[in-house]
């Protein structure tokens, strides 16, 4: 632990001082051989070397903290970013979806995933990546970047709204999201009949069956959800974060889900460790993204019921004794507890 802190005192210092990057980077090399099981450090100088446009460097930095922490889902976020920045979408895609599944809630990963997609030339991935941003944030005014987003999509999106035959990939997917929540029968034969007419290979097919598959479970349909589930996580490993909010939540690794189980999690091993194995109870309230929307959780642990409030990427807890806490960087390991 000395030496990690010394460590990280080092590369302020050099930081602070304003070193050339390539110094700051070779001498950060030499310590970070010091302390080579600390991932966080790996990380930090990463940012450093991403935000100097050393992104060769930088990738290599992020690659080995997730080496060592594989769960955590800002690294593979901070990855996307340096290969966006370096002017690779394709392997930027797929560190942008390892982020968002394991925090359905990272809400710069969607808008810099949706990029991707359009980049990538994947329009239905892109659209449908959009539209999760837009009902994220409800009746909030939406961000200048997510206007910048809907009009890269919105002309293709209205090529297909003129009632053609047989229907169009805009048209499906605009009947898909239309639908949803008001008629899921409608809406899974809309994103079926959507799959059916992209690559099977691509984002936009997997997305589109995860949002059929979805809605089949909202019919109580649950072996269509489960049929075909892990060939839509392989091809897009956080499908289940780009599918619209549903009002019931059949399985436990849903989106939302996963995030609550996250903070979970850390209050479980903050507050009472030991504990980490046993059953623990929760529910939630409203949804939204991180610092743009109300999402409350209720925990009960062994000692009582913790009131868990996200702030940004920040959780405010208050424990059982009615005190107060802020946890930090608790969307670190993601470990499914046992919930019911």
């Amino acid at each position: 632990m000395d030496d990690v802190e010394a460590v990280r005192q080092r590369l302020q210092q050099l930081i602070d001082d304003e070193a050339p990057i390539r110094r700051v980077l070779d001498e950060a090399d030499m310590l970070l051989g010091r302390v080579d099981w600390d991932a966080s450090l790996f990380a930090e100088v990463g940012v450093h070397a991403s935000d100097s446009s050393e992104l060769d460097r930088a990738i290599k930095y992020f690659q080995r903290a997730i080496d060592l922490r594989p769960a955590h889902a800002k690294y593979h976020y901070d990855l996307g970013v340096a290969y966006n920045r370096s002017e690779q979408p394709g392997p930027a895609r797929f560190a942008y979806e390892e982020a968002l599944a394991r925090l359905p809630y990272l809400t710069d990963a969607f808008f810099n995933l949706a990029w991707c997609y359009i980049f990538l030339g994947d329009l239905p991935a892109a659209a449908l990546t959009i539209d999760k941003v837009i009902n994220a944030y409800g009746a909030m005014e939406l961000p200048q970047k997510a206007d910048r987003l809907l009009s890269c999509v919105a002309p293709w999106l209205h090529s297909g709204s003129t009632g053609k035959t047989p229907p169009t990939v805009p048209q499906l997917l605009t009947a898909g999201l239309s639908s949803w929540g008001e008629d899921f029968s409608v809406a899974r034969a809309a994103f079926s009949d959507l799959a059916a007419l992209l690559p099977a290979v691509s984002a936009g097919w997997a997305i589109a069956k995860e949002c059929a598959a979805t809605a089949a479970s909202q019919l109580d349909l649950h072996d269509e959800y489960l049929d075909g589930c892990d060939q839509r996580r392989v091809i897009v490993r956080c499908a289940q974060a780009l599918v619209p909010e549903v009002v019931t939540v059949n399985y436990a690794e849903a989106a939302a889900d996963r995030d609550v189980t996250a903070a979970c999690n850390a209050i479980v091993r903050v507050f009472e460790p030991g504990h980490e194995d046993e059953l623990v109870l929760w529910s939630t309230e409203g949804f939204g993204p991180r610092g743009a929307g109300t999402r409350t959780a209720s925990l009960f642990g062994t000692a009582g019921m913790y009131q868990i409030v996200p702030i940004g990427n920040i959780i405010e807890v208050t424990t059982p004794d009615a005190a107060t806490h802020q946890l930090y960087d608790w969307t670190g390991d993601m470990v499914a507890l046992c919930t019911v």
